[in-house]
């Protein structure tokens, strides 16, 4: 009979080594070995399982079982989540000394790891590149409108002037709604690349595996279910979307940058007009001076965002107290005492999330003033150009909006950069709780144990069979 392998959780080239073969038992042979490959990779993929089956079509002088003729084969994980780079602080209970960002790194590798979440996500990549090129091709179609459809109208004569300013305004409107079109298509499209559904399954499914696979001492330890409750939930789900989308999305801004500095300085010579180091020197300066503002405001904020979560862990910490001991608070007539301690705990966390909402607030504002700043420049100096002639009024104008729109650009990736960090406690909890101590293992060699227990009652069962058969004694 043959007997192949079939994917389910572990896929084979990347878990396992896909094989397949033929059996051929014997008289009185009761027992036939096979092997497959397991590939030890470095990522971790929770326990993962395949099948071996059996086909029945193959079958040659012997009956298939209703039951036996598939084997589940589980490949236990001896990596931990995301990565084994900082297994020592992940084993002993204190990730928070590896760092938020470093810990974030790792998780954003253990995703791109994946086939399914690499794809998608280099898909995301292009798409956001794609869109960045949609935005340059605006601005270019923007200055070719106000140079050489309006303000050049006049140089057209009256028999051909109407017929080429009409085509030359299809032709912008075609531009757009082609560009229009594609992102709409692609912006549909994105959610069939997997990334977050993967994201998520692995996630999720990966806290409940471990849960069902806890050592007794670990389930013991889980006494705040809530926590873990939130872990399976509201955690996994924040850091796919506010943590691992916000590392796609700055790379898109970053990408927008780039083409932004290009177009800023190739604007004026592509456009006929003469070019000024304002430009170059303006997108230059611009994203040092918000380095230094970062960098000022890194610490105040981050100390402002640990105090929240901090605040917040507290309430559902007072939440679960008062949960589990509810029948004592009641029985001892408490509950006066403990809703005057829940005001003064969610008290600390209005408090705490006012003051990151003012810093946030405070940061956002800086990065205006900057920009401000640094327009107010450009419009004087490149406005003297345009009133001299060495700058077109498109140029000038599209120009302005980039700059505008280049602080706009600094302050979005400061607020991705924030999100990120932000998950950082949803993805200590979730490493908490994913790599408890499991008993897997345990019950691999116990399974095995009971295997050959068996093996050797079917054997003295058949040996007792034979005897009676021969008309001996069965004992």
């Amino acid at each position: 009979i043959k007997w192949t392998t079939k994917d389910h959780t572990a896929v084979s080239g990347c878990n396992y080594v896909a094989a397949s073969g033929f059996l051929e038992f014997g008289p009185d042979e009761f027992e036939k070995q096979l092997h497959v490959k397991i590939i030890d990779d470095v990522n971790w993929g929770g326990m993962l399982e395949f099948h071996v089956l059996l086909e029945p079509e193959t079958a040659d002088n012997c009956t298939i079982g209703e039951y036996l003729h598939t084997a589940r084969v589980q490949r236990i994980d001896d990596e931990i989540f995301p990565t084994d780079k900082y297994r020592e602080q992940i084993l002993s209970g204190h990730p928070h000394e590896v760092g938020a960002f470093h810990l974030l790194i790792e998780y954003f590798r253990m995703n791109m790891s994946d086939p399914t979440i690499r794809k998608g996500t280099f898909k995301l990549f292009a798409l956001g590149q794609f869109r960045n090129m949609v935005y340059i091709t605006t601005l270019c179609t923007n200055i070719f409108l106000v140079d050489s459809v309006l303000v050049r109208a006049e140089k057209f004569d009256e028999e051909g002037k109407l017929l080429k300013q009409l085509s030359m305004l299809l032709a912008i409107v075609g531009v757009s709604v082609v560009t229009t079109g594609m992102l709409h298509y692609l912006d549909r499209m994105k959610f069939t690349w997997g990334v977050t559904g993967r994201s998520r399954m692995k996630l999720m499914c990966g806290l409940t595996e471990a849960f069902l696979n806890y050592t007794a001492a670990s389930r013991n330890k889980v006494a705040n279910s809530g926590e873990l409750m939130t872990a399976m939930s509201a955690d996994t789900d924040l850091l796919i979307k506010a943590g691992y989308m916000s590392f796609v999305e700055i790379v898109r801004l970053l990408g927008k940058v780039v083409m932004c500095i290009v177009f800023q300085a190739s604007a004026p010579r592509l456009f006929g007009a003469s070019k000024t180091a304002l430009t170059s020197v303006t997108m230059a300066l611009f994203p040092v001076f918000m380095a230094i503002i970062i960098s000022a405001r890194l610490k105040v904020t981050k100390e402002a965002l640990e105090r929240r979560m901090e605040k917040y862990c507290a309430i559902q910490h007072n939440v679960a107290d008062v949960v589990s001991n509810f029948r004592l608070i009641a029985d001892y007539g408490r509950r006066w005492d403990f809703m005057r301690k829940h005001e003064s705990v969610v008290a600390d966390y209005s408090g705490s999330d006012r003051d990151v909402l003012l810093t946030l607030e405070t940061n956002g504002y800086y990065v205006r003033w900057l920009t401000c700043i640094f327009l107010g420049i450009f419009v004087v100096v490149a406005g003297m150009d345009v009133i001299e002639g060495h700058m077109s009024t498109g140029v000038f104008l599209t120009c302005l909006r980039v700059l505008s729109s280049f602080g706009s650009i600094w302050a979005q990736i400061y607020a991705a950069c924030l999100n990120a960090l932000n998950t950082a406690p949803s993805l200590e909890r979730i490493i908490k709780y994913i790599n408890m101590e499991s008993d897997s293992l345990d019950r691999m060699a116990w399974g095995r144990e009971q295997r050959l227990r068996n093996v050797s009652l079917s054997e003295g069962f058949r040996k007792n069979a034979s005897s009676l058969s021969a008309g001996g004694s069965p004992f």
